[in-house]
């Protein structure tokens, strides 16, 4: 991270707030007029966008973590005699949907007319 500059810097904490990098250069400290640039250089930079997801992760955990914390809850409250019904049909109901269990597939029988207008039309 020492490879940031103070303006980098605030630009990742910026950013999290609206994820908007126009805006997120401006109230950084970068000059109005090249706001828009500057935003969208700083996000193609891998050093800003590692930062960016090592901020994130400090705010709401790492993702992974999150899913498997989450996924150990439902299976014990769904295994867990004592608790209510009613939380045991919800955590087994969650995990069906993690593991989606519950996708519908439909299946389509028949024809289809398709009509191509434009350069591509006679191919």
């Amino acid at each position: 991270m020492s490879d940031l500059t103070a303006k980098q810097k605030q630009f990742c904490l910026e950013y999290l707030k609206d994820f908007n990098g126009t805006q997120s250069a401006i109230r950084a400290g970068y000059s109005e007029d090249s706001a828009q640039q500057i935003g969208s250089e700083n996000l193609l930079k891998l050093v800003i966008k590692e930062r960016i997801q090592e901020l994130a992760d400090e705010i709401t955990g790492n993702t992974n973590k999150i899913i498997i914390e989450n996924v150990r809850f439902w299976q014990e409250t769904r295994d867990d005699e004592e608790c209510s019904r009613t939380d045991r049909l919800k955590a087994s109901d969650l995990l069906g949907k993690y593991k989606a269990m519950f996708t519908e597939k439909v299946e389509h029988t028949g024809g289809m007319n398709l009509i191509l207008r434009g350069d591509n039309a006679n191919v």
